[in-house]
């Protein structure tokens, strides 16, 4: 069954030295997902994926970044009908290390090195 999909957003990619038509992305609800991709070549290969509207849109953003296109070269993604993307949570920070490092302690009863074996 064709599941119907709706403009949800655009991204515009320059293609030399004027600005080119915006690329539109849609959304299809897969089952309880859903998906947001552009349908125009080179362009379908980025897919966001995510159980809510929001996070598939945040998910298409990551993934959109993370090509080889610099940042100068496009804008957007821009966002319809009030999504706001939402990102994953960064992932946790490992502690800190002290500031200063811990002195050893002494064993008691070791004496110092002069008084051994003396």
């Amino acid at each position: 069954m064709l599941v119907p999909r709706r403009l949800v957003g655009t991204v515009h990619v320059f293609q030399g030295p004027a600005k080119s038509n915006p690329v539109a992305l849609y959304a299809r609800k897969d089952g309880e997902a859903y998906r947001i991709a552009a349908v125009v070549e080179p362009w379908t290969t980025v897919v966001g994926n995510g159980p809510t509207i929001n996070k598939a849109a945040g998910d298409f953003e990551i993934k959109w970044k993370a090509q080889p296109i610099p940042a100068d070269q496009y804008t957007g993604p821009h966002w319809e009908e009030g999504i706001k993307a939402e990102k994953p949570p960064a992932p946790p920070k490992p502690a800190a290390a002290a500031a200063t490092p811990a002195q050893p302690t002494p064993l008691a009863g070791a004496g110092d090195a002069s008084t051994v074996g003396g």
